[in-house]
């Protein structure tokens, strides 16, 4: 996941610029290219199975908080974020249950449509997203994630923890 430039030049109108251009198109690329390298190792059985899923847990989750910042909003794609929380919420469950990450083919597909899904949303939210807002909403997911992890959640909600927060 990346992390939010920090800016460090001290003129206030400097800064107020740089957080309000869009992320670089090789900004974006890079979280392209590590939620699918996420999404390819973790369907794949590779070795680092947990760390891709840690990686796709912190993109739902800071995608939950773009949608509800109002970037890519709207009740589909509030679903499409809670299909894809649900099914990696559902895979730490089987991995703790059958001490595997493998999943039978019906499964895959399942999880793979839906953790496909998320990467596009994601994708679209990340490419019309300031470095202010993606800023913001990293803050929120830390504190989102560091709050639910201290049993702050709400009842009902599924908590997926990656490794922001």
């Amino acid at each position: 996941m990346m992390r939010p430039h920090r800016l460090i030049d001290g003129n206030p109108v400097v800064r107020a610029i740089r957080r309000a251009a869009l992320l670089s198109e090789a900004d974006v690329l890079m979280q392209k290219v590590a939620i699918e390298a996420a999404l390819s190792g973790l369907l794949g059985g590779g070795a680092n199975a947990a760390g891709h899923w840690a990686s796709l847990a912190d993109a739902a989750n800071m995608a939950e908080t773009l949608e509800s910042m109002g970037i890519g909003s709207g009740e589909e794609m509030r679903n499409a974020i809670a299909d894809a929380q649900e099914s990696l919420a559902w895979m730490a469950q089987e991995r703790r249950e059958r001490g595997t990450w493998a999943l039978r083919h019906e499964e895959r597909q399942e999880v793979e449509a839906r953790l496909q899904w998320l990467r596009t949303l994601h994708v679209f939210q990340l490419q019309v997203c300031s470095y202010g807002e993606f800023e913001q909403a990293y803050r929120r997911t830390e504190d989102r994630v560091r709050q639910a992890r201290a049993g702050n959640a709400p009842k009902g909600a599924i908590v997926i923890e990656g490794q922001l927060g």
